[in-house]
């Protein structure tokens, strides 16, 4: 059956009018009209209109929930795939999110600036922003923001958080989001900032003015150079060093480093603490052993193979910088007809594998997400309670991680 439209309910209303006004309007013009209302299909675009200009008047709000599908779909009479396809056109314009299993929510990036100021008037307490990428590709961000959550539950914290969605295809397209973010920030009753950096020096002037503004900034998993602020990570340098060290027990002196040509603290300390781990140890080094993929692209990892096959001595096992190269790696071994830890032993760095439904296998350094968003939230209610008084100095709190040993590893 097919639903009513709104341009059919414009019509009906029209005859109904006249009706009610005693015009000049038979039951033929009642039989045109509503054949006509019931052979008109639903456009979507109606839909996305309508929505749009929602979120642009601050009805739906920055951070806020779209209704359900089916609330929608029943306010306008219409059927929930004329709903999804609205949604799709809004996501494609990056003015939602959608993710499987939740309603679609309002992009700060893509709400307009009078949404932002409409959003803002309505916050009647203080905010704390969250800014990170919420992709599904990024479960460590998101388990960030749960740790923020926990945070803020255990202190019975009266702020509001507002989360803003960083995410991009490329690094330009995400910094552009996060400049846009920044600058979409209201000054009423915003008091902290919790945001992954990803912008590099493109964005530390935005938050510099930030703070001369009294407002409280907290970095977590990266912290520019040059910028000083509260900040909470992992000891990146003592978790490569006792991935390294775990090898060596196992016997192995040989071994490699993966790593990309992304340009932030993690990336730079990690490779660091590569090669002083090797050193600490006596084990032998060499630039051949060190593959750095292009581009951050974590799939191309087949000219390492290539790489460390060509060395007179060929690394016997690999530390990774993060778990998706180290599942790229395996996988390019295996399809070579290699094993691991058979031929190659590998350790990552993340333990993204406890957020999968799959039993675990890699050995890898298990970051401590949720305990960096909760302690990043307890350093940004400090920090509000000092308001008004002499601010204590910058913390910057690194956390440990345990090694998860499963079974890509072996002795040699």
């Amino acid at each position: 059956m097919r639903r009513q439209s709104l341009a059919g309910k414009i019509l009906l209303d029209i005859w109904r009018t006249a009706w009610d006004n005693k015009l000049v309007v038979g039951p033929v013009w009642y039989i045109m009209i509503t054949t006509f209302v019931k052979q008109i299909e639903t456009s979507p675009m109606e839909l996305y209109l309508i929505l749009k200009k929602r979120i642009d008047e601050g009805v739906y709000a920055p951070g806020a929930w779209l209704p359900a599908e089916r609330a929608l779909a029943e306010e306008f009479n219409v059927h929930r795939s004329s709903v999804r396809r609205a949604f799709v056109q809004l996501e494609s314009e990056g003015i939602i999110s959608r993710r499987r299993g939740a309603r679609p929510w309002v992009n700060t990036t893509g709400a307009s600036i009078a949404a932002l100021a409409t959003a803002e008037s309505r916050t009647s307490v203080p905010t704390i922003v969250a800014i990170m990428p919420q992709h599904p590709i990024y479960p460590a961000s998101q388990a960030i923001l749960h740790g923020i959550n926990m945070g803020l539950r255990a202190k019975k914290s009266s702020c509001f958080l507002r989360v803003i969605d960083t995410y991009g295809s490329s690094p330009e397209i995400a910094t552009q989001h996060e400049v846009e973010a920044i600058e979409s920030l209201g000054q009423n009753d915003l008091v902290a900032v919790i945001i992954w950096q990803s912008g590099g020096s493109a964005t530390v002037p935005l938050l510099r003015r930030m703070q001369e503004q009294g407002k409280a900034i907290i970095l977590v998993d990266r912290i520019p150079d040059g910028f000083s602020c509260d900040y909470v990570g992992s000891d990146n340098m003592a978790g490569i060093d006792e991935a390294v060290g775990y090898l060596s027990s196992l016997g192995h002196r040989r071994i490699g480093f993966l790593t990309t040509d992304e340009i932030n603290m993690p990336t730079t300390q990690r490779k660091a603490a590569y090669f002083e781990a090797l050193s600490a140890r006596s084990l032998p080094s060499s630039e051949d052993w060190l593959f750095v993929a292009q581009n951050r692209d974590y799939a191309a990892v087949a000219p390492a193979i290539d790489q460390f096959d060509a060395c007179p001595e060929s690394p016997t096992a690999v530390v990774t910088m993060n778990d998706p190269l180290a599942y790229f790696f395996i996988s390019e071994l295996e399809a070579r007809g290699r094993t691991v830890p058979g031929d190659m032993s590998v350790v990552g760095f993340d333990d993204l594998d406890r957020y999968s439904a799959r039993p675990p296998v890699l050995t890898t350094m298990r970051q401590p997400f949720e305990l960096i968003g909760k302690r990043a939230a307890e350093l940004a209610l400090g920090r509000i309670e000092e308001a008004g008084k002499r601010r204590q100095p910058y913390q910057h709190v690194l956390l440990s991680m345990p090694l998860i040993v499963r079974k890509t590893c072996g002795a040699i």
